[in-house]
Formats: C-alpha cells, structure tokens, sequence
C-alpha cells in the first residue's frame, strides 16, 4: 500500500514576514516585533525573569509605604529607560535574542533591583 499522506509545508518561523513584505503595499509598516516568534521570544523572556525574580527575591524584607512608594518611582524610571531602548532589526537573530534579555530583565528590576536599591541607599543614610 502507498503512502498518500499530505506532504507537510515548510513553515518558517519568518514566513510571515516574507508574506507581508510581498504583499504590503507600505513595507516600512512591517516590522519584527510584530512576528509570532517576537512574541515567543517576549513571553520567555517574561517567564524566565519572573522566575529569576521569584528566586533571588530576599523574603523578610517589610518596606515601609515611604519605601515602597520610592521603589515604584525608581521601578517606573528603570522601566522607562528598558522601553525606550531601540533593538536593532538588521540581524534577525540578534533582535529576538536582545527581545528575549530585554523582557528577561524587566521582572528584574521591578522585584529585584528597585526595592534592593532603596534598601540598601535607605540603609546606608539612616547609618550616617
């Protein structure tokens, strides 16, 4: 008996882009961050980071609402700069990779860096 079974397509993880570029009529609108590997990338990123972030979070530490309220503006600020870095789109590896470490440390600063920042400066002036 022959095989008659379907020949799978070739799919790409940039097929898509291939496709809008071909079909658009505006081809500076296409853009890789707009890709289902893009968001592959992000969300394993974000899932990484959260997991890092949950792992050296250091537990026992209570700030105070004075705290807490300076660790979001220092949070917001750090996310601000991490948002307002432009990825490179010339190497498609290197962009999805630089996608990746970028939402890897975001998680990062919002429960590691920030609150360990206020405590340790907060610290260091209630010594002096």
């Amino acid at each position: 008996m022959e095989d008659e079974s379907m020949p799978l397509p070739e799919a790409s993880c940039l097929m898509t882009v291939a496709l809008a570029k071909k079909w658009c009529s505006c081809a500076e609108w296409i853009r890789l961050d707009t890709v289902p590997f893009s968001s592959l990338a992000r969300d394993c990123g974000t899932l990484l980071g959260l997991g890092l972030a949950q792992n050296w979070k250091q537990s026992g530490r209570c700030l105070s609402l004075n705290h807490r309220a300076l660790s979001l503006a220092v949070s917001s600020i750090g996310l601000y700069l991490m948002y307002s870095l432009s990825l490179p789109d010339k190497s498609q590896g290197l962009f999805y990779c630089l996608v990746f470490v970028k939402f890897t440390l975001v998680p990062l600063i919002v429960m590691v860096v920030s609150p360990g920042l206020v405590h340790f400066f907060s610290g260091k002036m209630k010594k002096d």
